[in-house]
């Protein structure tokens, strides 16, 4: 007998058909998946979100930080910009706890090696300490914090220059503390006297 021509080849027939045992997934299957996906999605978005959080306020730590130590080297400057009057110049360097008063050579309001006065004041102001230069704020701290001066022999006063001592116009360091421990600290890096006080030397 021959073949019906629509009844096809058999092996082809054969390796076209799909398995009675081969199933899809069933729509439950689908939707664990798919919650399970979205579920580890919000957790990895939550702790990208965290950790950028932190990033960002340690990038702001740092910036503050940097911020700080700028000013805190203009009040260094200034005091290694120090030098000294008349002998009974209005100008020689005056310090106390609160405030010291001076001409230097490296202000904030002028070029460098121009003499300027400086004014560097501490006022406690609601349980902090804040350091102006003049009118202006600079920094501030949550501790008590003061002006103090040494002279060459590592003596300290709380004020410059200190009463029935003869001492040099400029002290050797000046340092802001809290507590008794040194928060800044400078030397002024010009002559301590005057050149006009040393003894002359030499003739005519």
């Amino acid at each position: 007998m021959g073949q019906h021509p629509f009844s096809g080849d058999p092996e082809s027939k054969k390796a076209t058909s799909i398995p009675r045992h081969v199933k899809g997934f069933t729509l439950v299957e689908v939707l664990v998946v798919l919650v399970l996906s979205s579920v580890m999605a919000t957790l990895l978005i939550q702790g990208m979100s965290f950790l950028w959080g932190i990033q960002s306020r340690y990038d702001d730590l740092l910036g503050d930080q940097a911020i700080e130590d700028m000013r805190a080297n203009w009040w260094r400057q200034s005091i290694r910009g120090l030098i000294t009057d008349k002998p009974n110049g209005e100008m020689r360097f005056k310090g106390s706890g609160r405030e010291l008063v001076g001409w230097s050579l490296l202000g904030l309001d002028a070029e460098q090696g121009a003499p300027v006065e400086i004014r560097w004041v501490l006022e406690k102001q609601g349980g902090e300490s804040r350091l102006f230069y003049k009118d202006q704020l600079v920094l501030k701290w949550p501790n008590d914090v003061a002006f103090a001066y040494f002279d060459n022999r590592g003596v300290a006063y709380e004020s410059w220059p200190p009463e029935f001592e003869s001492l040099p116009q400029l002290p050797a360091v000046v340092v802001m503390e809290v507590e008794g421990r040194v928060l800044l600290a400078a030397s002024p890096s010009q002559p301590q006297v005057p050149v006009f006080e040393a003894p002359f030397i030499g003739g005519l």
